[in-house]
């Protein structure tokens, strides 16, 4: 019967130790000779501060706390989720067919070969995005040679990894620029039209207005209303006055004498001017009202007089809002802060030839232990009788 012993193992690998050795040295020379002609790879990075959090309860919703004294309030998105929708406008197509537009990549020779569709997609698996805990966003680019390229095609591509990674950031500003541009053409057109709305509005209640006070004589209804109570008061006086001067004419004198009679007719016309002033003013004035009247008139103008008030106000803020809006969408700040451009890699990211001749020489020398074994089985070497 025969079975494997281990010393016999050890001893077949003691005396092909020189063909282990060879055949691991022609494998790493080999895999050495290839890499150097296999392509190259090329990485550059850039970074891209936190994007700040903004609070979506500006507009109508801030104008409604202000009425509201505070009791509406609308959260924004926060740093994480927009760290996130960054990472994804980056890998849109939006961005990609920027990037293929302005580097021209569809007349390289790395990617002419490509439809429109699969060069959008190549270019956009060329970039890796990793968001860091504090929200710091890192993007990365890699790009890679041909077989056996020479130092103006490394240069080439060490240029156009740094060019590229440097567009992507640049191309994600201007994509969130044009598309809140876009937003505040929009905000700008809607709040236009109610503008207009507001302005049919106010000028029917300032109408309104005019009519009732040309219909009931009222111009300033509190300095009108405060003029007649005066009137009112003093002749209210004034008839006190003359009716106890009556009573005590009437003690003392004969109550047919003239100084009686006349004291009777002066409380006539004071009763009479009395009257006049509930019915509207003593002198005929037109813009006098009637204190019967007072209490209505007032609270119609007061309506009318709150109705206007509210769409002047409304008014007012959408003018506001408008201005501002016209400000955004023609204003062309930078919506991303980048941290650290782009840099022109100095060594290749890919291949590793320390890590590829350690991998290798494990691999091969694996190989090559299976197939001194197997040759010596063959052999009979590891059989024992």
């Amino acid at each position: 019967m025969s079975e494997l012993n281990l010393t016999k193992i050890f001893k077949v690998l003691k005396l092909q130790l020189k063909t282990f050795i060879i055949i691991v040295i022609i494998f790493d020379v080999c895999l050495l000779a290839y890499s150097y002609i296999m392509p190259q790879m090329f990485t550059s990075e850039l970074s891209i501060m936190p994007p700040k959090s903004s609070s979506s309860g500006g507009g109508l919703s801030s104008f409604l706390q202000n009425l509201g004294g505070g009791a509406l309030s609308i959260g924004g998105i926060g740093e994480d989720d927009q760290s996130k929708l960054f990472a994804d406008i980056l890998k849109s197509r939006t961005v990609t067919n920027e990037i293929v537009e302005k580097l021209r990549l569809d007349t390289l020779s790395y990617f002419s070969e490509l439809s429109e569709l699969a060069l959008t997609k190549t270019v956009s698996n060329l970039i890796e995005v990793d968001i860091e805990k504090s929200g710091l966003i890192k993007l990365k680019c890699s790009l890679q040679t041909s077989y056996l390229a020479d130092k103006d095609e490394v240069k080439f591509i060490k240029t156009l990894v740094k060019d590229m990674t440097n567009l992507f950031a640049q191309s994600l500003d201007n994509t969130l620029k044009e598309k809140n541009n876009s937003a505040a053409r929009q905000s700008r057109m809607y709040v236009e039209n109610e503008i207009n709305k507001y302005r049919q509005k106010l000028d029917s209640v300032a109408l309104k207005l005019q009519r009732f006070q040309e219909e009931n004589n009222v111009f300033e209804i509190e300095e009108q209303t405060k003029a007649v109570v005066l009137q009112a008061i003093e002749i209210g006086a004034q008839l006190i006055e003359y009716e106890n001067e009556l009573n005590l004419a009437k003690i003392q004198m004969n109550p047919n004498s003239n100084q009686v009679n006349i004291l009777q007719q002066q409380i006539i016309k004071i009763k009479e001017q009395a009257n006049r002033i509930q019915n509207g003013g003593i002198n005929d004035d037109k813009f006098s009202i009637p204190l019967s009247k007072v209490p209505e008139l007032t609270r119609e103008y007061v309506e009318i007089y709150r109705d206007r008030a509210i769409l002047e106000k409304v008014l007012m803020y959408l003018e506001t809002q408008r201005h501002q809006e016209e400000i955004q969408e023609e204003k062309d700040v930078p919506i991303i802060e980048i941290l650290d451009y782009a840099y022109e890699p100095d060594i290749k990211s890919a291949p590793q030839r320390s890590l590829m001749l350690i991998v290798g020489t494990i691999i091969i020398s694996i190989f090559a232990f299976i197939y001194i074994l197997f040759r010596a089985y063959k052999k009979g070497s590891l059989n024992i009788n």
